[in-house]
């Protein structure tokens, strides 16, 4: 059996740590019949539309109890209540009927936050995964080898920081802004793409079955491969956290446009919700 000393040395050198059989199967079944209640309920399509996002799910966890139950396992906050010496927060969740087929990226540069390791992703197979649905891929020690932050590919294209800068200070063109920040963020993972091509670097992947757990460094680079067999589903669950105590967090427009003066951006204000599992953040 794996101790939590293991895993933490496992997040901090490699950026992941998978626990088997974490989660109980009878949950697992428990929760996957509450979610079906809720598409339906909610008029959500129960099946998707598209091997792309339509099978997803936001949040579903401030709406199923039997979700939270399941993100927030005793093994999973001990482990991270031992890696920050902290209490974990659900900052938010994820379900996914099928793969996301969603290209390299990591977790930090959609909830950036100071200190810089203060986010984790929890990602949790509900079935056995398939090789051939699509599962997730992950470069070992990448959070250390590739981090990369939107202020370093922009330091390396002058004349999209200049043009940043010049929208950014007339403060009134939103449109302008958000077509610079899906360039930064285009290039930004064509640099994450190239790096990890130039490291001759072969990606792993994440063949979990049914309750076991992947932690996720937020500087992790992952995705998720090509979808093989479409009449596979690939279910799972994925839950952010963050330390309670002493974290600031920034949404992704502040990472891919202000990261150059994040001091004089003020952070989220977050307030929580307690629960019987623990605590999460309140959007409502």
């Amino acid at each position: 059996m794996v101790t939590i000393a293991q895993h933490l040395k496992n997040i901090k050198n490699n950026g992941w740590s998978i626990v088997e059989q974490a989660i109980s199967h009878n949950l697992i079944d428990r929760f996957l019949e509450d979610l079906t209640v809720y598409k339906k309920t909610q008029k959500l399509p129960t099946t998707p539309s598209s091997y792309d996002y339509q099978g997803r799910v936001s949040l579903v966890h401030t709406e199923i109890e039997s979700a939270l139950e399941l993100i927030m396992n005793q093994t999973i906050v001990k482990i991270l209540e031992s890696y920050w010496s902290n209490k974990p927060i659900l900052f938010g969740s994820l379900t996914f009927t099928v793969s996301s087929q969603q290209r390299a990226h990591h977790d930090a540069h959609f909830v950036f936050t100071k200190p810089e390791n203060a986010m984790m992703g929890v990602w949790i197979a509900l079935e056995q995964v398939s090789i051939d649905a699509g599962p997730l891929f992950y470069f070992s020690g990448s959070h250390i080898k590739h981090k990369l932050k939107a202020i370093d590919v922009l330091r390396n294209h002058p004349l999209l920081f200049k043009r940043l800068i010049s929208v950014r200070d007339d403060n009134v063109d939103s449109d302008k802004l958000n077509l610079i920040a899906d360039e930064i963020y285009h290039f930004w993972r064509e640099e994450l793409d190239r790096r990890t091509a130039l490291a001759n670097e072969t990606p792993r992947l994440a063949l979990l079955k049914k309750g076991d757990v992947f932690f996720i460094h937020p500087w992790l680079i992952h995705g998720a491969i090509a979808i093989k067999n479409k009449d596979l589903t690939r279910k799972s669950i994925v839950g952010h956290f963050i330390a309670s105590k002493d974290t600031s967090v920034w949404p992704r427009s502040d990472f891919l446009i202000n990261g150059d003066r994040l001091k004089t951006i003020a952070p989220l204000k977050l307030s929580f919700t307690e629960s019987r599992f623990g605590s999460f953040v309140n959007y409502k």
